[in-house]
């Protein structure tokens, strides 16, 4: 099955509305960048992405923020990823319903 068609097949439904992957994608993508500010990590790498795990298991988003961002916040990733799940569990976007640290794991309601 392609990314696409994983991709449509999860999107959420509400009987009016439909939010595309893109929609979702850019909310949490934002929300992870807010944590890391709150983090004290203002200048965030290029490198930082939300995207769809290979393995559906894992969630139905991650990023790989923790990793990106820590040498250059002097921090061990395993750290500020437990830093970024905790604060991203506090301050949950309207439609994530969980943070899990490795990797970021960012399941949908």
């Amino acid at each position: 099955m392609s990314l696409l068609s994983r991709q449509k097949e999860s999107l959420p439904i509400d009987g009016e509305s439909v939010r595309s992957a893109a929609m979702i994608k850019d909310d949490l993508l934002a929300a992870v960048h807010v944590a890391l500010g709150a983090l004290g990590i203002d200048d965030v790498p290029n490198g930082v992405v939300v995207e769809r795990p290979g393995n559906l298991d894992h969630g139905d988003w991650s990023t790989n923020a923790a990793l990106v961002c820590s040498k250059a916040a002097g921090r061990n990733p395993r750290e500020l990823g437990q830093q970024l799940a905790d604060y991203l569990s506090e301050h949950r976007p309207a439609h994530v319903e969980g943070v899990e640290p490795s990797l970021i794991h960012l399941l949908p309601c």
